[in-house]
């Protein structure tokens, strides 16, 4: 099985104890995928270079932050930053990450379509299948050349 958690990107969000539980899960053999957001290196990024932090809000009233070229660039730059903390702090408990890039990682996951909602024929995504998507995908990175 593969686990998946994902952790916020705001300020002061405290890595630790959950860095040291995932190094201790991975040296038993446990596999996991990490996601994470970049909220808080975001804003910072923002103030710093005079970009307006926009938020959209939809029918139902979830804010979310409104993400333009100029915003995505400042995004993937705070979520490389965020991802290399991740990843040294994963390093200080002894585990070592691979971090997966979207824009450099040459690896071909389905949309996000695949897994909203319903799969065709199969009725709602289940975290069965999208694992076992998960696990394909790692397969054909491996075996290519």
């Amino acid at each position: 099985m593969i686990g998946v958690v994902k952790i916020g990107g705001a300020e002061g969000n405290e890595l630790g104890s959950l860095m040291s539980e995932l190094a201790a899960r991975v040296a038993v053999g446990e596999k996991w995928i990490l996601v994470h957001g970049a909220s808080g290196i975001m804003d910072r990024l923002c103030r710093e270079r005079g970009v307006e932090i926009r938020m959209v809000t939809s029918p139902s009233g979830y804010r979310s932050r409104y993400v333009g070229e100029k915003e995505r660039e400042l995004f993937r730059e705070a979520a490389l930053a965020y991802g290399d903390r991740i990843k040294s702090s994963l390093a200080d408990f002894g585990a070592s990450a691979e971090f997966l890039d979207p824009e450099t990682t040459e690896v071909s996951l389905p949309t996000g379509k695949t897994y909203c909602g319903s799969i065709p024929g199969e009725g709602p995504a289940s975290s069965a299948a999208i694992t076992a998507e998960l696990s394909h995908q790692s397969e054909v990175k491996r075996s290519s050349p």
